[in-house]
């Protein structure tokens, strides 16, 4: 014991009586939902992996690009040596390697085109299944707690990914060496399971842990509701609106019949009425 801290004898404790460190006593680190400052995006907003922590980052493109080129030079620098061991000319070894090199460019630029293609794709598929959720949610369609309710599934194509050693594969191309390949290869696969997933492109990592963010998205969403609900009380006072001055114009253009019968019903009147009065001033003579 040691200024009245720490255990009075060490037997049997397993220790040597004294207190090195508090192990349950933890700092509230600083930032925003008790993160470190460290840790947080650029934009704050969500939580992110330290750099040198580790963590998947975006593959440079240009990098694979190079990669993807040099793959292909070394291709023509082996057709080359095969042509040079059958003992062919300068100029047929030339000519055949152009038109060599020019059938692998034309092939890496649709390959690229495709991956373009498949990369906007599932961002419209991703565009099209959130649609498609609000709108149920705007309907109230959602299933509830319970699992009722119809399932939110999307009627978009969903982007087809590339397998393992096909033609759409990273590592077909000739970019899996390097840690650039790699980091693509880690891309691809959390785009898949995402995609299995039906999680938006937009979700950063620690979103749901960060409750000032998520009070603000939900005050954001409760106002959308509420304006879409003033949308469609507008809409609806316009179209009561509209069936009332239907209504009246209706009524309007029906009126001239009614007066024009009118006027003839009092027509026909008047001369019974004149010959009553005067059957009646004749009685009152005699």
């Amino acid at each position: 014991m040691y200024n009245g801290i720490g255990i009075g004898s060490a037997r049997g404790s397993g220790t040597n009586g004294y207190v090195v460190a508090n192990k349950f006593a933890h700092r509230r680190r600083a930032g925003r939902g008790g993160v470190d400052g460290r840790y947080r995006s650029d934009g704050g907003e969500g939580l992110v992996r330290a750099q040198r922590g580790g963590g998947a980052r975006a593959p440079n493109a240009d990098i694979l690009r190079h990669d993807r080129k040099r793959q292909v030079e070394l291709k023509l620098l082996k057709l080359t040596d095969e042509l040079e061991e059958k003992g062919l000319p300068d100029d047929e070894i030339e000519r055949r390697v152009d038109e060599e090199r020019k059938r692998l460019y034309a092939a890496l630029e649709r390959e690229e085109e495709a991956e373009r293609e498949r990369a906007e794709a599932a961002k419209a598929a991703a565009a099209a299944r959130e649609q498609e959720k609000a709108t149920a949610l705007e309907a109230g369609a959602g299933g509830g707690e319970d699992g009722a309710g119809p399932a939110l599934a999307s009627a978009a194509p969903r982007a087809r990914s590339p397998r393992r050693g096909g033609r759409g594969d990273v590592r077909h191309t000739g970019a899996g060496a390097g840690t650039h390949g790699t980091a693509a290869r880690k891309r691809a696969e959390l785009d898949r399971f995402r995609g299995a997933l039906r999680m938006r492109d937009d979700i950063k990592e620690g979103e749901a842990f960060d409750r000032e963010l998520q009070a603000r998205k939900k005050a954001e969403r409760r106002e959308a509701a509420q304006a879409r609900e003033r949308e469609r009380a507008r809409e609806a006072r316009e179209k009561e609106r509209a069936a009332r001055r239907q209504k009246r114009e209706r009524e309007r253009s029906a009126s001239p019949r009614r007066k024009g019968s009118r006027e003839g019903r009092e027509r026909e009147r008047s001369p019974r009425d004149g010959a009553a009065k005067s059957d009646r001033s004749r009685s009152r003579s005699r």
